[in-house]
């Protein structure tokens, strides 16, 4: 931009100075005038920087394109075009999301911009760049961060204007609560680990993805994945908290030497609310579990692409009727993860673990007492059942014979989720790529087999 800058100074410049030719030379035979204006414009602009003669002019040039052939243009574009595109095309922008371009082609489109430009794209547009699968997960979270200040500044403005009467007023209310909730969920300052803001999608009912740990560099990842009835107004902010109790005990195991895990590595979880879960009138279909499914395929591929030269351990904990989602993206071979554990789930799309495509011993199953989905079968096969193949996870809890710990029980749909049950250590254990110390329905003791 600086570059740009100084050529249109230059340019002004010289054609205060043309125009002063010009005057002088008025009685000066036309051609002579011509050749005159002519050399000094050579010589005066020879070695300046020009303005790249396919940059996009206006709005418009830009609101035609799509996939990487727009983020190719915005990258040409001067900031003032892209703020106009920003605030004249958020429909345009919310489409491109909807079908986003693939991951490693935004990684490569990503790579070869100067600094300049990437500050440029992350202020000027914040609700694209942060929800681009390929774009480095650091900048993603500056780009959301803003979009989110912005979202709840509209929302606020709105709810406290009260145009349009009392629906109007309340729905301004409901989205700013929504919102709030998201910015609660990153935690205040100074949070540990720190948080990040991966996705977010203020478009009622809304969607966010929240790292805990560092997406760009961590050695394991753990993605969570809700059922039925979440959403972010109610939700994210627990859901959150669920994947830092993870966190920690991933922490706490990467820190034992019984587990057989380096000090020295590194671990993220991530409370994803990437898709629309069902409510009591929709949980019948599938309609949203495609929803899901795709929304996890482009996850993980953007985590995989922005990763490639150091790809990590990827897990997903898949609870509910995000069991369901998760199994549809696997059984058509889009899912590329390492281990999944499936939980109170009302069935999956395949009939087998193994028709997954994944490693013998990495597809984990857990069915606690008292839960009424589980065994219904209700979308696919039961995860749970001994033809299906997978490892049975323990959730009756015991005592961890190694640190002492007692692990606590689950019963009921949301039960595994108790801190300090069997079912969330072995969560952890799953996350570290140590599923050979899961503790199963025989009821052994946590990582006995480890001594």
């Amino acid at each position: 931009m600086l570059l740009r800058l100084v050529a249109l100074i230059a340019a002004s410049a010289i054609l205060l100075g043309l125009a002063s030719t010009i005057a002088a030379s008025i009685d000066e035979p036309p051609e002579a005038s011509v050749t005159a204006v002519q050399i000094d414009y050579d010589v005066a602009t020879e070695g300046l920087p020009t303005l790249s003669a396919d940059a996009p002019q206006n709005p418009e040039e830009l609101a035609a394109l799509s996939g990487l052939e727009l983020l190719e243009a915005l990258a040409r574009t001067d900031v003032v075009t892209l703020q106009r595109f920003a605030a004249t095309y958020s429909g345009e922008i919310v489409d491109e999301l909807a079908s986003p371009p693939p991951a490693d082609g935004v990684v490569a489109w990503w790579s070869q911009l100067e600094e300049q430009q990437r500050d440029t794209l992350v202020g000027s547009l914040p609700r694209l760049v942060g929800n681009l699968e390929g774009v480095p997960y650091a900048a993603r979270d500056v780009a959301n961060r803003a979009y989110l200040r912005q979202a709840i500044e509209t929302a606020t403005s709105e709810a406290e204007r009260g145009d349009g009467g009392r629906t109007a007023h309340t729905a301004a209310e409901t989205q700013l609560a929504m919102l709030r909730e998201i910015e609660a969920a990153l935690g205040g300052p100074g949070a540990i680990p720190a948080r990040s803001l991966i996705a977010v999608d203020d478009s009622w009912p809304g969607k966010a993805v929240v790292a805990l740990g560092d997406l760009d560099t961590a050695d394991y990842v753990s993605y969570l994945v809700p059922g039925m009835f979440f959403t972010v107004q109610g939700q994210i902010v627990d859901w959150t908290e669920i994947a830092l109790d993870i966190h920690r005990d991933e922490l706490a195991l990467l820190h034992s030497e019984v587990a057989g895990l380096t000090y020295e590595s590194s671990v993220a979880t991530v409370a994803w609310m990437g898709y629309e879960t069902p409510n009591l009138f929709t949980v019948g279909m599938l309609d949203q579990a495609r929803e899901g499914s795709e929304r996890l395929e482009e996850t993980v591929a953007g985590l995989r692409s922005a990763r490639a030269a150091d790809p990590p351990h990827v897990s997903l904990i898949a609870h509910s009727y995000g069991s369901t989602a998760a199994s549809l993206a696997l059984a058509r071979g889009a899912l590329e993860i390492d281990a999944i554990a499936i939980v109170g789930s009302p069935g999956v799309g395949v009939q087998r673990a193994a028709d997954f495509g994944m490693d013998r011993g990495s597809v984990f199953v857990a069915e606690a007492s008292w839960d009424p989905v589980v065994d219904t079968a209700f979308h696919g096969a039961d995860p749970g059942s001994a033809e299906f193949g997978a490892v049975i996870m323990g959730v009756a809890g015991g005592i961890d014979d190694v640190v002492g710990d007692t692990l606590g029980a689950v019963t009921g749909h949301l039960g595994y989720f108790e801190h300090g049950s069997e079912s969330m250590r072995n969560f952890a254990l799953i996350g570290l790529g140590r599923g050979d110390l899961v503790t199963g329905s025989s009821g052994r003791h946590l990582m006995a087999v480890g001594r």
